[in-house]
């Protein structure tokens, strides 16, 4: 798997298409932890630029809607996730795809971090697919206390459990 080109709009149902695929299926995933509702599987060799993971988590009294608007909604992920320092959008690609910029706490001894990331969003039957992949916007200077960090991420959330 490589990062996808800088400024690439994932918006056609085909690429969301080929993030469930990949989820679902593919060469074999390893599991490496698995607790309660949580499992988290990982693939990808040595030689590969990237190490994949999948994880699993059931949120138990909360639909994937709930959750999909919880990831989704700026305003209100400053009351539940303590690492953001700061969010916003900075374009709306189409009604489905934004650009926005997030910085975050890192752990004591390491320097926070930031990116602007490019999302895109859908709908299909019984999931909502998110994919958010770092990209450069000249619009957006970064913040000097913070690395820019490279960040891809894909997530699918069932509807029905």
């Amino acid at each position: 798997m490589s990062l996808p080109d800088v400024g690439r709009i994932a918006s056609d149902t085909t690429f969301l298409l080929k993030v469930i695929e990949e989820y679902l299926g593919g060469p074999p995933w390893t599991q490496e932890y698995s607790k309660n509702d949580v499992k988290v599987w990982s693939k990808g060799s040595k030689n590969d630029q990237i190490k994949t993971f999948k994880a699993t988590a059931l949120f138990k009294g909360v639909s994937g809607s709930e959750l999909f608007d919880c990831i989704m909604d700026s305003d209100y992920r400053k009351e539940w996730d303590k690492s953001m320092i700061e969010s916003y959008e900075l374009c709306q690609v189409h009604p489905q795809s934004d650009i926005g910029y997030y910085s975050l706490r890192s752990p004591p001894g390491l320097k926070n971090r930031d990116f602007v990331l490019q999302r895109t969003w859908e709908r299909f039957d019984s999931y909502y697919v998110i994919a958010c992949h770092s990209i450069f916007h000249k619009v957006c200077s970064f913040v000097t206390f913070c690395i820019q960090y490279t960040y891809l991420i894909n997530i699918i959330l069932s509807l029905f459990v």
